[in-house]
């Protein structure tokens, strides 16, 4: 069972990840901008990058980085996730507040040592997945914003760091050195991202009258 150890992250081609970072960036800006107007098409995508990015890590770990077996799995893992919580939009609607709860509270939390703080993310998650089904349109907006604008954002940092990719967010979720610029690229393309969703819905509102 050497496949479980002998494969590395690192070993995947440059190219592949240069090619996976740009879709996630791609995904990041449909759901930062356009979250509420095509909700469904967004719950889909969501459970397409959960579960495909699960099935994808799985098949590179168990096929020792094999770019078929990977791309594979993440079709495979992906459409399950997308079916999943496309018919279930009640469920989707859940995980998608929760994932956008989860991610805020990590990046607010990460620098910190306390015990407390996996509990404070695990119940920001849970109050967001929560909160979403009563809240819909405005939750949805601002959870499909911060999701889409951290996908952006990070991806957009891979490129312009390079090998300093992981020390420099790691910096930036600690707010030291010159990385706390990551975080507020952050929240401003976020904010951004849900002004104009709002901004949006509110034209169709109109035009409905």
């Amino acid at each position: 069972m050497n496949i479980w150890t002998q494969f590395r992250p690192e070993d995947i081609p440059m190219d592949d990840i240069a090619l996976g970072m740009l879709l996630f960036g791609a995904i990041g800006l449909v759901y930062c901008f356009f979250g509420y107007p095509i909700v469904r098409l967004m719950l889909g995508m969501t459970g397409f990058l959960l579960a495909g990015g699960v099935a994808a890590l799985l098949g590179a770990w168990l096929s020792q980085g094999n770019p078929w077996v990977t791309l594979i799995a993440l079709f495979l893992g992906g459409m399950c996730g997308a079916a999943a919580l496309w018919f279930l939009y009640r469920v989707g609607l859940f995980v998608l507040g929760l994932s956008a709860a989860v991610l805020i509270a990590y990046e607010m939390l990460a620098g910190s040592e306390e015990a407390w703080a996996p509990w404070a993310i695990v119940g920001s998650g849970i109050a967001g997945g929560l909160l979403i089904l009563y809240l819909q349109r405005p939750i949805i907006t601002l959870a499909t914003a911060a999701i889409g604008s951290w996908l952006v954002t990070y991806v957009g940092a891979y490129f312009l760091l390079g090998d300093d990719f992981a020390d420099e967010l790691a910096a930036s979720e600690r707010m030291e050195g010159d990385a706390w610029w990551v975080m507020l690229a952050w929240i401003a393309l976020a904010l951004l991202g849900a002004a104009f969703q709002f901004l949006i819905g509110s034209k169709k509102k109109q035009a409905a009258k």
